[in-house]
């Protein structure tokens, strides 16, 4: 992983690691939406700051803010980490662009290594997985996987050095996180994930490089068996490797349909 995708995971890692040093294997599932999506904020909310236009930090910047999912409906299911099931809740998003959208278009920059190249948008489908056991702390543990429907294999992305825009599309990036400030990285592994509309409306502000979208409520299966490696950030001392199992399983999630696309502008000033 390059220095770029690093700084950007580093951004989640420092707020994840500020609520302490102990992880809850056996975290009670008893809060209310509200407050888990309040401890999940805490946990998410150097993102926006972090990330940065490359790899899995560009990737990042996909996701919706934490407060866009008020009112929504969030899953609570069971993974296993190592072994030991644990109860988590769940978010997981689809988001599609209209056929021939490039981010070579949106972003009007020129991918000189592969003229008239077409990059796809990372992580169209995203799924965070957290446990928490209080609404005033980070949480324990925290997975966050930006992929897509269909089967995503991890394979060999704990070392990636992919370029920015390929003219193809993103790999599949895992991230898990403990508060303690561990950080791992998917190395290995598959997800496959299923997802149907289930004819639910629901509202949700258009996603990045979108004026309207379509929101509806979607069915998300998923199964697989991911592997995360360490990574060594923020003078965190990392050790040790993490298999992560979500069993089939069914996920209550959005899909947004985006409807019409707009550039992204740069203010230049002087």
């Amino acid at each position: 992983m390059n220095a770029v995708a690093r700084l950007s995971v580093l951004g989640i890692l420092g707020v994840v690691a500020c609520g302490g040093d102990s992880t809850n294997p056996t975290a009670p599932t008893g809060l209310t939406d509200q407050a888990a999506l309040q401890s999940l904020t805490m946990g998410m909310a150097a993102v926006a700051a972090s990330a940065a236009s490359s790899d899995a930090g560009f990737a990042l910047t996909m996701l919706p803010p934490v407060s866009a999912f008020t009112g929504q409906p969030l899953s609570q299911t069971s993974i296993t980490v190592d072994g030991t099931p644990m109860q988590v809740f769940a978010l997981a998003r689809r988001v599609t662009y209209p056929s021939g959208t490039c981010l070579e278009q949106l972003l009007g920059i020129s991918n000189f290594a592969n003229p008239g190249s077409c990059t796809s948008f990372p992580g169209a489908l995203s799924l965070i997985l957290w446990q928490t056991s209080s609404a005033s702390q980070a949480p324990d543990r925290v997975v966050v996987i930006l992929a897509d429907a269909g089967n995503a294999s991890f394979a060999g992305l704990s070392s990636s050095g992919d370029p920015f825009l390929t003219g193809t599309v993103f790999p599949p990036i895992g991230i898990y996180l403990e508060r303690s400030g561990a950080v791992w990285l998917a190395s290995g592994g598959t997800l496959s994930s299923t997802v149907a509309a289930t004819g639910q409306t629901c509202a949700m502000a258009p996603p990045i490089f979108a004026t309207s979208a379509t929101c509806g409520m979607g069915s998300f299966l998923e199964t697989g068996n991911i592997a995360f490696s360490p990574l060594e950030l923020g003078g965190v001392t990392t050790t040790g490797t993490h298999s992560i199992t979500i069993s089939a399983q069914t996920l209550s999630g959005i899909i947004q349909t985006v409807t019409a696309t707009v550039p992204l502008t740069i203010p230049i000033s002087g």
